[in-house]
């Protein structure tokens, strides 16, 4: 996996390219990314980095959120030189998104040995919206995603170096990469696996590069004790409706992370070329090859057997997110697979030409460049029109649909879980409102609507809702049938909305 020799002449041309990709891809990271308010997740950030100290910080984060409290320190170190904007909390993984685009073209260097395949997985690294929309994220998976490629990088260092600064720096990209985002360690184990592979190639440095390994499982263990109380609460974790079976919803996640549109034109494009140009042997590394798709294929197999093990549904994007930046490493050996210049530039240009339509442009909606639909929620405009129109007393149902409502709402919630479910309506309110607030539940079953309307019936007539249409929409229905309340004002503040119902006719 080392670099080849290549003409000065040649290789300055590269390096300006990359320098190219590198601006273009920081211009799509920075172009309006503060542009949209604060949505729920990025509220969960806020409210743990919102507490008096560094303890509660620590205590917050291992309460309430799944990951290690690492990402909320380095947030409340931005948050506490620069205050707590939405593009302050933001500005940690915009830093990292960016500096992932230099570190992915150093990676795929050191995984493939060739700067033409590097130019060209950078290239790929900057058009992946994926990897955009969390760069706009205030969550974790920005820095997760950087120290795992640092990590992959390193590790392909570490096989042709076996320097012990060369296996600290691994060990440490590696750590980070765990505490950042437990699942993200799942990746981890594609590097081990790569490595027995290649144990009867290489005895001599095994021993040094076994202890680097056990070393990384021994620094990894500290975060066991909040995996096992993250256990503990998986009832509540298990979120994510799935209606098929869990390996054919693994089988959809793998197609969202390999993006079977953008394959395709790859695939024809180079099959195009190769029958132009006959190439008699891969000139790729096979086991940078080989790496990137244990990269890409050991979180999915990861989740889906975890999922199925614990009874806790896995399979979401965001939980294999780490191995995205692999799929731009192997299109970016894909398009370098040509020798010929003027072709394997023609596979680029094809790969560019495609990437705009099919993932770039889509996400040009709303105010800001990558804005989804969840990410146009107005909390604070809702919270003053709240405020406005609620007089003292009245009952404020608020539905910002985490999964411990439903807890808040029966009343079995400890104080701190109701204080981070309320938190984006309340971030906005005066620390004592005038009025009751009372959580919509995440589930309607039962036994949350029926402690749902006991409280709606001791309050006075006219009741408020505000919050998030899922978690507004079964109880209109309910509310009008069984305690004749009709919706008598709704307004609306992007995908937040604010109901007011009282007795009567519709």
């Amino acid at each position: 996996m080392q670099g080849e020799t290549r003409r000065p002449g040649h290789a300055s041309a590269i390096q300006w390219a990359g320098f190219a990709c590198l601006v273009v891809g920081a211009l799509l990271r920075v172009f309006d990314f503060d542009a949209h308010p604060l949505w729920i997740d990025e509220y969960g950030t806020a409210w743990v980095v919102d507490a008096p100290d560094l303890g509660g910080v620590w205590q917050r984060a291992v309460a309430i959120q799944g990951q290690s409290p690492l990402y909320y320190l380095v947030v409340r170190g931005f948050v506490a030189s620069m205050g707590d904007s939405s593009l302050v909390l933001r500005l940690p993984s915009l830093l990292a998104g960016i500096a992932l685009l230099a570190a992915g073209y150093w990676a795929a260097q050191r995984i493939f040995g060739d700067a033409r395949v590097a130019l060209a997985a950078l290239v790929a690294l900057s058009l992946d919206e994926r990897l955009i929309f969390y760069t706009q994220n205030a969550r974790p998976y920005a820095l997760a995603l950087l120290c795992a490629v640092l990590s992959f990088g390193l590790y392909a260092r570490m096989l042709g170096d076996p320097r012990s600064r060369t296996q600290a720096a691994w060990i440490v990209a590696s750590v980070a990469t765990y505490y950042f985002h437990y699942l993200f360690g799942i990746a981890l184990f594609g590097q081990f696996l790569h490595w027995t592979l290649q144990l009867r190639k290489r005895p001599v440095e095994r021993r040094a590069e076994a202890g680097a390994f056990a070393l990384l499982a021994a620094l990894m263990v500290p975060g066991s004790l909040q995996l096992a109380a993250l256990h503990a609460r998986r009832h509540v974790l298990d979120w994510v409706p799935v209606s098929q079976e869990s390996w054919a919803a693994a089988g959809e996640l793998a197609l969202s992370l390999v993006d079977s549109r953008l394959l395709v034109v790859v695939a024809v494009g180079l099959l195009a070329a190769v029958l132009v140009e006959r190439p008699r042997s891969l000139r790729i590394s096979r086991s940078g090859l080989a790496l990137c798709a244990l990269w890409l294929g050991i979180p999915l197999l990861g989740v889906t057997l975890a999922s199925s093990a614990l009874g806790v549904n896995l399979l979401h994007a965001r939980y294999v997110a780490v191995a995205i930046p692999a799929m731009p490493l192997l299109y970016g050996a894909m398009l370098s697979l040509p020798a010929s210049p003027r072709l394997s530039g023609g596979l680029l240009a094809l790969f560019v030409a495609a990437s705009l339509p099919l993932g770039v442009l889509p996400m040009l909606e709303g105010r800001g460049i990558f804005d989804d639909w969840y990410r146009a929620q107005q909390w604070e405009q809702a919270a003053q029109a709240v405020v406005e129109n609620a007089r003292a007393g009245e009952l404020v149902l608020y539905g910002t649909r985490f999964v411990e409502s439903d807890a808040v709402s029966l009343g079995e919630a400890p104080a701190h879980v109701a204080d981070f479910v309320s938190w984006p309506l309340r971030a906005h309110l005066s620390a004592s409102p005038p009025f009751q607030l009372h959580a919509l539940p995440f589930r309607y079953t039962p036994e949350t609507l029926q402690s749902l309307l006991i409280e709606i019936r001791a309050a006075q007539e006219r009741i408020w809702i505000v919050g998030l249409p899922d978690a507004i929409a079964p109880l209109l229905p309910v509310a009008e049938r069984r305690l004749g309340l009709v919706v008598r004002g709704h307004q609306q503040y992007g995908n937040v909305h604010l109901l007011g119902l009282e007795p009567g006719a519709p």
